[in-house]
């Protein structure tokens, strides 16, 4: 059953220079939270970004800060980042996020609560401002060891979920709980229901905040000792539970949420991670692979760095941003196309190099960084609809997926059908899509993403068979194929802990058909399907007795299916709902 839930539809395409002729009025509750272990003694320097929906404002100087008695206080407000127009490499006269700086005292309470009103002058300005960074104190504690100088500010600063889904930070997303048909999702990360299995979740289990669990079953993250070699095979495998952006995964929890300790938690990952990317963007927990390894590209991500920017304020990781796009053009190559068969492509590397250049272009405004995303989306659009060929295998099949070699996927190659394409590395790309389209306005993509919501119902169905496989765990579900081809079957194993991320190929298709003018309930109607698996698979992970054991009720094994599960799917819902 649908809640009742006021959306407005558009298609993101306001980038003209005069779409907006004034401030709109808003008044945001923002409530603060000292993490300080004893109150400080007088006035606090607190620090926060705070995002705005594309055309909202443009003029800082109609931003201001009220306390709770409606009284207008002190504050040093500057623009952080515009919004931007990827399409043609230009900033738009469009605040995206604002600093705000202000002196409170908490007396006696650990909390308290401002707002930020917008539509009215400023007429208390503090007018220096200070480095974010100035007054942050070192995390030391179980999360983050002292020995790793993870940083973060002596107050934490949330906004409304309802305000955050707006701004679009990184897509347009509802609040936990605006829809009944995604009570399971939202209950597996938000804990509505605080008796339920003591009151865990998939998140708790990701920070180790479930004190039961034993620690060898605990998630490592980080190395548990920093002297050991990075190659040391004993204790290599706190690199894991980054892979999908382990922080950015946070981050979307906390934008429908606004939940402060999830915000802690997101910012405290980011951190780490930023301190742990060396100067070509690589991150340096994963050891090489073999002499002359210049990195592996799947752990390079600036897409949280850059959340963490608008949301806090702190414009630290503006290099370690810049520097994942060294990264990304270290595998120009699987842009270009010209890998010649024998070197890696996949699905995933080409999403990941494109969202370092979409990211970098939003954080900087670099005009050179929106070109070379522009230039893999060009690569994209005809890849997906001339597909490729090569003497020995003849002509890929149009299906409107990325036809590739498996053998450039999947290294071995024997026998069996050819040209393949991955569904849940698609689901990465249509991701990234999502927000290339979201800051250049292209609507190449409606018709893209359509096709790859065609090759998901007619493609990756013909190779599931799930009928006809006896003593299966989900019978007569719909699950996605680990490897798709309609040249016949192509790996014989499900892939059934991907039903729900693949879900959002034909959620956006359908959203994308909407902005078309000409809404395909297919599309809406494979994705519930596929949702209809996840809700049992999400239950098969989650095992109440499991404390006894000392492990983990919400089971995530491994570790990275955290980031695989919620970083791309924390908008289903409004893709599928609005109107």
């Amino acid at each position: 059953m649908r809640r009742i839930v006021t959306f407005m539809l558009a298609s993101v395409i306001c980038l003209g220079a005069g779409f907006m002729n004034r401030a709109q009025a808003a008044e945001i509750t923002a409530k603060l939270h000292c993490i300080l272990p004893t109150l400080p003694s007088g006035p606090i320097l607190v620090s926060f970004g705070v995002p705005f929906p594309k055309g909202f404002i443009k003029d800082v100087n109609l931003i201001r800060v009220k306390d709770a008695g409606g009284n207008e206080i002190p504050a040093h407000v500057r623009q952080l980042a515009p919004w931007r127009n990827l399409a043609k490499g230009t900033n738009l006269p469009s605040i995206r996020s604002a600093l705000i700086q202000v002196n409170v005292d908490f007396g006696s309470n650990k909390t308290m609560v401002l707002k930020v009103e917008t539509g009215t002058s400023r007429s208390k300005d503090i007018a220096a401002e200070q480095p974010v960074r100035s007054n942050w104190v070192l995390v030391n504690d179980a999360k983050y060891p002292g020995i790793y100088q993870v940083y973060e500010p002596p107050v934490y600063v949330s906004l409304p979920a309802a305000w955050l889904g707006r701004c679009a930070v990184k897509s347009r997303v509802v609040p936990y709980g605006s829809f009944n048909d995604f009570d399971w999702y939202d209950e597996s990360l938000t804990n509505k229901d605080p008796n339920l299995n003591f009151g865990q979740n998939f998140f708790k289990t990701a920070i180790n905040a479930d004190r039961q669990v034993i620690p060898p079953e605990r998630i490592w993250y980080f190395r548990k000792n920093p002297y050991v070699p990075a190659n040391d095979e004993d204790d290599s495998s706190p690199y894991e539970p980054w892979l999908y952006d382990r922080s950015m995964t946070m981050f979307t929890i906390y934008l429908r949420s606004g939940d402060y300790q999830v915000l802690r938690e997101a910012h405290r990952a980011a951190y780490f991670y930023a301190s742990r990317l060396n100067s070509n963007g690589f991150f340096t927990l994963k050891p090489p692979e073999y002499d002359g390894d210049p990195g592996d590209l799947k752990y390079s991500y600036n897409e949280c760095l850059f959340t963490d920017l608008l949301l806090l304020g702190d414009e630290g990781h503006l290099d370690a941003i810049r520097n994942v796009t060294k990264a990304a053009a270290t595998f120009d190559y699987v842009y270009r196309g010209d890998q010649g068969y024998e070197d890696l492509w996949t699905e995933r590397h080409l999403a990941y190099g494109w969202l370092a250049f979409i990211v970098a272009f939003e954080a900087t405004g670099n005009a050179g960084y929106a070109r070379q995303a522009r230039l893999r989306a060009d690569y994209i659009f005809n890849h997906q609809n001339n597909p490729p060929a090569n003497p020995d295998h003849g002509q890929a099949p149009n299906d409107g997926a990325l036809m590739h070699g498996i053998d450039s996927h999947e290294g071995e190659w024997e026998s069996g059908p050819y040209w393949i394409f991955s569904p849940w590395m698609t689901v990465l790309l249509v991701d990234v899509m999502q927000r290339y389209h979201q800051h250049s306005g292209d609507t190449r993509v409606w018709a893209s993403a359509q096709r790859f919501g065609d090759a998901i119902i007619n493609v990756a169905d013909g190779v599931r068979n799930l009928n006809d496989w006896p003593g299966y765990e989900f019978p007569g579900l719909t699950i996605p194929a680990y490897l798709a081809g309609s040249q016949g079957n192509v790996l014989d194993w499900d892939d059934y802990e991907h039903c729900l991320d693949v879900a959002k190929i034909p959620a956006f298709a359908f959203y994308c058909s909407q902005l078309a003018g000409a809404p395909q309930e297919k599309y809406r109607t494979e994705a519930q399907k596929l949702l209809a698996t996840a809700k049992q698979v999400m239950a098969f992970f989650i095992r109440p007795g499991a404390h006894a054991w000392g492990l983990s009720i919400y089971r995530l094994s491994p570790a990275r299916k955290f980031g695989w599960w919620f970083r791309t799917t924390a908008d289903l819902d409004y893709l599928l709902n609005a109107p």
